[in-house]
Parts: C-alpha cells; sequence; structure tokens
C-alpha cells in the first residue's frame, strides 16, 4: 500500500499547486486550498506503475456530452475544465478528473482541454479495481475528489450552468 500521505486527514496537500491553480482561476471561479490532489511522490509511483500519454496545448482530452467510462490522472501541465463553455477549474498535476464516469458510465459533464503540454495517465474500472484491491484507501481519495466537486457545484452554483449535473442531483441542492 503505498498510497498514504494523500489519505490522512490531517496531510497536507501539495500547496505549490494549490497556490498555482488560485493565482490562475478568475475571481468567478471557485477554488480552495484544500483541493484534493496527489503528492509528487504519488504522481511518480503512479506514473512507474501505468502508461501514460500526452495531449498538446488547446487539445481536449474529453468533450462535454462525450461518452465515458474512464477517469484519469493528470500528471504533468496544466488543463481547464469547462462546462457549457464556462471555465469552472483548472487542473495542476495530481489533480484526478472524470471520476463520475468511472464510477457512472455516461456523457461527461464537462470538457478538459489542455493548457500547456499534458501527461494523463487513463484510469479504467479494471484499473481501478486493481489499485483499490491493493490500495483500499484510494477509494476514499476518489469519494472526497467527487464530493468536493458536488460542494463547489452547491456552495457557488452560478460557476456552473444549471443542468450541468443530473437533475436528482440538483433537485437535491447537492
Amino acid at each position: 500500500m503505498w498510497i498514504l500521505s494523500l489519505l490522512k486527514p490531517d496531510s497536507q496537500a501539495p500547496t505549490h499547486a494549490n497556490e498555482q491553480a488560485e493565482d490562475l482561476l478568475p475571481a468567478s471561479v471557485p477554488y480552495s486550498r484544500d483541493s484534493v490532489c496527489l503528492s509528487p511522490i504519488e504522481l511518480m509511483r503512479f506514473s512507474r506503475a501505468y502508461p501514460s500519454f500526452r495531449i498538446a496545448n488547446g487539445q481536449s482530452l474529453f468533450r462535454e456530452g462525450a461518452w465515458g467510462n474512464s477517469m484519469y490522472l493528470l500528471i504533468d501541465g496544466r488543463a481547464e475544465v469547462s462546462a457549457h463553455e464556462h471555465l469552472v477549474e483548472v487542473l495542476l498535476p495530481g489533480t484526478l478528473i472524470g471520476e463520475a464516469s468511472l464510477l457512472t458510465p455516461g456523457p461527461r459533464p464537462v470538457t478538459v482541454t489542455a493548457r500547456t503540454s499534458c501527461e494523463f495517465i487513463e484510469i479504467t474500472e479494471q484499473a481501478f479495481y486493481a489499485i483499490i484491491r491493493d490500495t483500499p484507501e484510494f477509494a476514499a481519495f476518489v469519494m472526497r475528489v467527487f464530493a468536493k466537486r458536488l460542494q463547489s457545484a452547491a456552495l457557488y452554483p452560478d460557476a456552473l450552468p444549471a443542468d450541468t449535473f443530473p437533475s436528482a442531483i440538483t433537485r437535491t441542492g447537492i
């Protein structure tokens, strides 16, 4: 079990990435210093264990509405997440994206576009189960990422268009 520091509630997230993201976001986009991301050590371990791929600046990782069933880990670079052409999040190394589609395959609610050359690892359902079999705490990490995004959508409803999430979620106020 090698993913430990990211799972301890009192552990520090990589502050350099958090501070960079805060500086990059317009004031209208919610961001908090306690964003959930993997440390450089965990990134290095993932890079050694799983194949990665690169996308060029301006290229989309995936587009809103495209069917998906996997999530991605940003290893290197910076990418932007948008919904209906509105910026909603900036991704920096150590950030997961697409966890909703891994957990519930279907149309992606957002578009992810590289703003620098980016390196990603795709985490399929099969890889996800292998990871959590070896490191059960990783499941809790993914749930925290998902919960943070839902909290942001609830706390900052104007940051995302109303139909970004399924109606059952918006009706409950999450």
